[in-house]
């Protein structure tokens, strides 16, 4: 036989539920602001009067962040977004602080190396740059880089005897290169 259940009248549990759960609401008093404005400084973001921080945009209306490429963000002696420091090897190259730290370069032929590093020019090939040193992205067609130098670029004529259709193939006697091939 089962025990007898404890029965407890819902008047008496709802007494104990108020004494032991505290009541709670929600208010946002902003009975501090002066005529509905924050004071001198600060703003209104989530509800409460904040102090301008990167986090909510600085002095830039509203509250969104400060989100600058490639950089962390401060508040500028102006009161909006400022670029405290680039982030890797990116460089705040035009000084504008609205598109961050626009260049990388260790990876931009426009800017190899540095903001006021002349671009990238490989003779017979597309320039590239890495780690911050001019480099070859392709050669330009009947022309490859054979002696593995980017700074004379793709130097090697593949129309030629010599390297025919590439590097170090060399025509027979007697044979000479045709559209890449010895014949």
């Amino acid at each position: 036989m089962k025990p007898a259940a404890s029965v407890v009248p819902f008047a008496a549990l709802s007494l104990l539920v108020a004494l032991l759960v505290p009541q709670c609401s929600l208010t946002v008093g902003l009975d501090y602001l002066e005529d509905g404005q924050c004071p001198s400084g600060t703003k209104l973001c989530s509800l409460h009067c904040q102090a301008p921080t990167p986090r909510n945009g600085c002095s830039a209306p509203g509250c969104a962040p400060c989100a600058l490429a490639n950089a962390t963000s401060r508040c500028g002696s102006s009161g909006f977004c400022a670029i405290a420091a680039c982030t890797g090897t990116s460089q705040d190259c035009n000084g504008v602080a609205d598109d961050g730290c626009e260049v990388d370069t260790d990876h931009d032929p426009n800017h190899c190396g540095g903001c006021t590093a002349a671009p990238c020019v490989v003779p017979n090939a597309t320039p590239d740059c890495a780690a911050g040193h001019c480099a070859i992205r392709s050669c330009n067609s009947g022309f490859d880089d054979c002696n593995g130098d980017a700074l004379d670029g793709c130097e090697t004529d593949l129309a030629t005897d010599a390297n025919c259709g590439q590097c170090k193939n060399v025509c027979a006697e007697g044979t000479t290169c045709q559209n890449g091939a010895c014949s």
